[in-house]
């Protein structure tokens, strides 16, 4: 009965464990002290799961003092990790740490490997909540190897949305990237929308539009045979480039088979939707009540999860530049900023869909690039305006990077290389940036580069 608890709880059937706790009621009838505090315990768990915090805790506690009184040590460390978990989730991590410190030593002393595994997720947890990314990485790196010299994919308290939080951070961070692809796998973890912007996630499908057309399946690049369509390619692309959700069949009709009657065109949309279902998986492509999406807990697609990290970069960084640098967490709270800054221009590989030239592809295409330019303009002044000239340089340089005919990225690169006294590099990159608007547009620089560059001659 104890186990049937631990499996749906661990599973989120609370529906289920409550149906088993209410079995195991009886014990209160008699002495077996051992059973009491284990119930205590899942109470507690159950309690997390409700985030009934007050409650979690008073059961935490009571099993705690029962394995204390009793003489249960192995038991009394299992208990001190739910009034951890508790702790940390009330934000009493003063209290939280205490706990944390005194229940690594003891499983240390009764050689209990597996409850020091439980210690470096909550502390990983816990140094999250509180900005430490340093400390953070370190508990959730030991954390993973042990799960991975374990064979454990599992542990007790788990909850997913608290486990998938970390995952997210260990695939953002690059630890034990293959244990955490693991667990999900084997937990079959369903990402949330809040994840929809990490690449590293284990997704069924995969979709490059920057830069390149590719797509990927269980991590398997997808071979076009001469048995694919065009039309179910140009279906899955207008998807995408109309935003990929809540598309309308008529906007998708009008562009793809404009020609055709309403019943005929109509017919050639389930056909091609078919055989999109087809090639990537029917959980890939959601049809209801006349419009198309891409199910984003399914599949990843490189443009959809640019924009919206852009979008979270231009609004966080609105209330970074009015902080007040001596203010509480100031630091902290830029220093995330920039992370997420750098992490958005990565992700843009180049023009979306850069072999189409339907005109639906181009509208994005033109938005996406307005936006990275604008990302990296932003970037690099906020590093040249603080002095960090070669910090910019190396932003500005992975502007031209993605898009060679980026005139002002060259302009910039030119006047930051002037004022580190690096003359050379900055003519070299006058001369790059002539080469490329010739081959690339057939055109010379502008005014204002040969000015830039006249003032580096002089």
């Amino acid at each position: 009965m104890g186990h049937g608890v631990f499996v749906t709880l661990s599973e989120g059937d609370l529906e289920a464990a409550r149906a088993y706790l209410d079995m195991m009621k009886t014990i209160f009838n008699t002495k077996q002290y051992l059973a009491i505090a284990r119930y205590h315990y899942l109470l507690s768990w159950e309690a997390l799961c409700l985030n009934k915090l007050s409650l979690a805790l008073d059961h935490a506690k009571t099993g705690l003092k029962i394995t204390i009184e009793a003489e249960m040590p192995a038991l009394s460390v299992l208990l001190r990790t739910a009034v951890i978990d508790v702790l940390i989730s009330s934000g009493e991590y003063e209290e939280a740490l205490w706990y944390i410190n005194e229940t690594r030593d003891l499983a240390v002393l009764y050689r209990m490997g597996g409850m020091e595994y439980q210690v470096f997720w909550l502390e990983a947890d816990m140094h999250f909540d509180l900005g430490d990314k340093k400390s953070g990485l370190e508990a959730l790196r030991k954390y993973l190897q042990k799960s991975r010299e374990l064979g454990t994919c599992s542990h007790s308290l788990w909850r997913s949305s608290v486990m998938m939080r970390l995952f997210a951070i260990a695939l953002e961070n690059g630890i034990e990237q293959e244990q955490v692809h693991e667990i999900i796998r084997r937990r079959r973890l369903v990402p949330d929308a809040s994840m929809a912007e990490i690449e590293n996630w284990p997704w069924p499908v995969k979709i490059h539009t920057l830069g390149r057309f590719a797509i990927f399946k269980s991590g398997r690049p997808i071979v076009f045979s001469r048995k694919v369509q065009k039309k179910t390619l140009e279906l899955l692309k207008a998807v995408i480039a109309l935003g990929g959700e809540d598309v309308r069949e008529e906007q998708i009709t009008d562009l793809l088979w404009a020609d055709a009657d309403g019943d005929s065109a109509h017919n050639s949309f389930k056909m091609a939707l078919s055989r999109l279902r087809q090639l990537i998986g029917n959980d890939s492509v959601m049809y209801q009540e006349g419009r198309i999406s891409m199910n984003n807990r399914h599949v990843w697609v490189d443009s959809s999860a640019f924009y919206r990290t852009a979008e979270k970069v231009e609004a966080g960084w609105k209330k970074i530049r009015s902080l007040n640098e001596k203010e509480k967490d100031a630091k902290q709270k830029t220093a995330e900023a920039l992370e997420l800054y750098e992490k958005a221009i990565g992700m843009y590989r180049g023009p979306f869909l850069p072999d189409d030239s339907l005109m639906w592809t181009v509208s994005l295409r033109e938005r996406l690039r307005t936006r990275f330019l604008k990302l990296v303009a932003g970037l690099g002044e906020y590093y040249e305006q603080k002095g960090k000239l070669k910090t910019a340089v190396e932003v500005y340089l992975k502007g031209i990077e993605a898009d060679r005919l980026s005139e002002e990225f060259y302009q910039r690169l030119m006047l930051c290389y002037q004022k580190m006294g690096q003359q050379a590099e900055a003519i070299a990159m006058y001369n790059r940036c002539r080469a490329e608007l010739s081959s690339g547009m057939g055109i010379t620089p502008s005014k204002m580069t040969e000015s830039i560059y006249s003032s580096i001659r002089r």
